[in-house]
C-alpha cells in the first residue's frame, strides 16, 4: 500500500487537566517563565514583570512569549494585568508581527487559536503607564468553547514597538482553563513540526473543521481529539471530487475486511491516516506534506460518517492570514469602577444616578449592597445592589481634569428625596464601627441624631438614634 512519510503513533487517551485557576507571576525578582516557551525575540524581567531584555524604548527583535497549550471549557476565564506602553493596532495573527520592532507597533497579549496562528482575542494597554487589568470576555470564550470544544489555544505576549512608550511588562496571568498534555514525542526531522489540531462536534457527524492549510512539503502534526461517544478516523486522500466518497462506500460495502483494518482501505488514494479513535481517546500522526499544491479531502471512514464527517487540507504556497472579522478586542477592565470587597469603601461627592445632592457620602458593603447619605438632607437618599465590578463608576470624578459626579453602579432598590429648609439640619461628621461602616452624626433642633445601616438577610436596617435613645429601625426589603 502507497503511503507517503507517514510517521504512525499509538493512539493515546487524551485528557484535558483541568484544576483550580492558575495565577502565573512574572514579577521580579522570581525570573521565572513557568513553561511558558519563547518564541522570538530576548525575554527579560524587570520594572515588575516579563517584557524585553533590551533597554525598553530601543529598537530590538520582536519578542514573542507563548504559554501552554489548553482547551477552553464553558466556564473558562482569562484574566492579566499589564503595564508601561498601549503600542499601536494588534494583527490577527502572530504570522504577521515585524521580524524587528517599529515605532508605534504592536503591544500586548492575545489568545491564539494553534492550528491556524489566529489571534482571536486582542488586548493592550488603552493608556501609557499604570498597571492595568485586561480581562477576556466570558462570553467570547464561551462562545469559542461551543462552536469548536476540541479546539486547543495558547496566550501570546508580545513586544513589536519601540519608541516613546515602546515596551510592555506582563506582570501576571490568571487562566481558568483545561490543560492539554504534551503530544507524543517528534521522530527525527519532525522536531519543528507545525501542530494541527482535529476535533469532534459531539453528537454532529462532523470534525470541528471544514478546512485545514498547509505549505508544499512542509513538516506537521496531526492530531484528533475525540470527546464523542463513537470511534472516529481521518484519511487525507489525493485530490478528486469522488475519491472520499469511493473509498467511505468501500469501506460500508466491505465491512468485515475494513473491521480488521481499522476502516482504512488499501488504496493508494489514501495519502495519509490515523488510527481508529475511541471516544476519550487522541492520535497524533507526524506527516510530510506533498509538494504539490491542491485540495486534498479528509474524511471519517467509519461506516457512514463518510457522507458528512469531511473537509480539505488545502496545499497552498502562503498560509491564509486570518480574516479581522473573528477575532475581538478585551478591553482594560475599568480601573475607576469601585468595589466593596473585604471591608466596606466610602467615597464622597456628587452623585449621578439617584437622588441628592452635590454633598453625598457612598457606602459599599462587602456582598453588593450600597447605599447614600445625603449631607444635605441628612438622610439615606439611595439604596442600590452593586453591579459587575463595583458599586461606583469613579472615572467622571478622577479621570482627566475630574470633578464630575459619581456614577451609581447596580440596581437601585430605593430611593428617598427628602425636602429640608435651610438650616433645619446641619451634619456633623460620620465615625467608624469596628466593622469598617459609618455612623453618621448630625444636629436637628439642638438635638444630636445618629444614622447607620447594616445588612440583615435580604433586608437593609436603617438605624435613626436621638440623644442615646433606643433607636427607630426603618426596613428596606432587597430584591436581587
Amino acid at each position: 500500500m502507497f503511503r507517503i512519510s507517514l510517521f504512525l503513533l499509538v493512539a493515546s487517551w487524551f485528557s484535558v487537566a483541568h484544576s483550580e485557576p492558575v495565577r502565573y507571576s512574572f514579577a521580579s525578582p522570581v525570573d521565572d517563565l513557568h513553561g511558558w516557551q519563547v518564541i522570538r525575540g530576548e525575554a527579560g524581567f524587570g520594572n515588575g514583570g516579563l517584557g524585553t531584555d533590551k533597554i525598553k524604548d530601543d529598537p530590538h527583535a520582536t519578542l514573542l512569549v507563548r504559554s501552554p497549550r489548553f482547551r477552553l471549557e464553558g466556564g473558562s476565564s482569562v484574566s492579566l494585568k499589564l503595564q508601561s506602553g498601549g503600542g499601536g493596532p494588534i494583527p490577527t495573527s502572530s504570522l504577521s508581527l515585524p521580524v524587528e520592532t517599529v515605532n508605534r507597533g504592536p503591544l500586548g497579549v492575545a489568545l491564539r487559536r494553534v492550528t491556524d496562528d489566529a489571534w482571536l482575542i486582542r488586548g493592550r494597554l488603552n493608556r501609557n503607564g499604570p498597571e492595568q487589568e485586561i480581562v477576556f470576555s466570558n462570553q467570547k470564550l464561551k462562545e469559542l468553547h461551543n462552536l469548536a470544544p476540541d479546539e486547543v489555544y495558547t496566550i501570546d505576549f508580545f513586544d513589536a514597538a519601540h519608541g516613546g512608550w515602546g515596551h510592555v511588562q506582563l506582570k501576571e496571568i490568571t487562566l481558568d482553563v483545561g490543560w492539554v498534555e504534551a503530544l507524543p514525542e517528534a521522530p527525527a526531522g519532525f522536531e519543528n513540526a507545525r501542530p494541527l489540531f482535529l476535533g469532534v462536534l459531539h453528537g454532529r457527524l462532523a470534525f470541528d473543521k471544514k478546512e485545514l492549510f498547509a505549505t508544499p512539503g512542509s513538516k506537521v502534526s496531526l492530531t484528533l481529539f475525540n470527546s464523542d461517544e463513537m470511534a472516529h478516523n481521518w484519511l487525507i486522500c489525493q485530490p478528486g471530487p469522488k475519491v472520499a466518497d469511493e473509498l467511505g462506500m468501500y469501506v460500508v460495502e466491505n465491512l468485515e475486511e475494513m473491521t480488521a483494518a481499522d476502516y482504512v482501505p488499501d488504496d493508494p488514494r489514501v495519502l495519509f491516516h490515523s488510527a481508529l479513535v475511541a471516544p476519550g481517546n487522541s492520535d497524533t500522526q507526524f506527516l510530510t506534506i506533498p509538494e504539490k499544491k491542491g485540495e486534498y479531502p479528509f474524511v471519517c471512514t467509519f461506516p457512514g460518517h463518510h457522507v458528512v464527517m469531511r473537509g480539505i487540507l488545502h496545499v497552498v504556497d502562503t498560509l491564509p492570514l486570518p480574516k479581522d472579522n473573528q477575532v475581538t478586542a478585551a478591553e482594560p477592565v475599568n480601573p475607576y469602577l469601585i468595589e466593596a470587597d473585604q471591608k466596606p469603601v466610602i467615597l464622597r461627592g456628587p452623585l449621578q444616578g439617584g437622588t441628592g445632592g452635590h454633598a453625598v457620602v457612598c457606602v459599599g458593603l462587602p456582598g453588593g449592597v450600597s447605599y447614600s447619605f445625603d449631607t444635605h438632607t441628612c438622610a439615606i437618599s439611595n439604596v442600590w445592589l452593586a453591579g459587575e465590578g463595583g458599586f461606583i463608576d469613579a472615572k467622571p470624578a478622577w479621570a482627566g481634569r475630574g470633578g464630575k459626579a459619581l456614577v451609581i453602579q447596580g440596581k437601585l432598590q430605593h430611593q428617598n428625596p427628602v425636602e429640608r429648609k435651610p438650616g433645619e439640619v446641619r451634619f456633623s461628621s460620620y465615625l467608624l464601627q469596628e466593622d469598617g461602616t459609618p455612623v453618621f452624626e448630625f444636629t436637628s433642633g439642638g438635638k444630636t441624631l445618629r444614622v447607620w445601616a447594616e445588612v440583615s438577610g435580604e433586608k437593609l436596617l436603617i438605624h435613626r438614634e436621638q440623644d442615646a435613645q433606643e433607636p427607630e429601625v426603618e426596613t428596606i426589603e432587597l430584591s436581587h
